[in-house]
């Protein structure tokens, strides 16, 4: 049986330009589900869940500059709440 205890990390963000509006990613280290939001939430009962392609998510929250993120794995290992701003 596979054990993993640590939750999943992100290892790369960026807004795609070449959609139109761009559309803020986020790149995983491991396969796992992530939800976004404007403002601070409970991954269990708050966030809009990211759709996701392998290991890329996108966000499915309005347009902004500021998006805090929580992912979790398949083992139920979940991330502390990143902030990611950009400028």
């Amino acid at each position: 049986m596979t054990s993993d205890v640590n939750p999943p990390a992100i290892v790369r963000t960026y807004k795609d330009s070449g959609l139109q509006p761009p559309v803020f990613k986020i790149e995983l280290n491991e396969e796992g589900i992530c939800k976004d939001n404007l403002v601070q939430f409970d991954f269990d009962k708050e966030g809009n869940l990211m759709t996701k392609d392998g290991n890329v998510h996108i966000s499915s929250s309005e347009q902004s500059n500021l998006y805090y993120v929580i992912c979790r794995d398949s083992f139920n290992n979940t991330m502390s709440q990143a902030q990611i701003q950009f400028v």
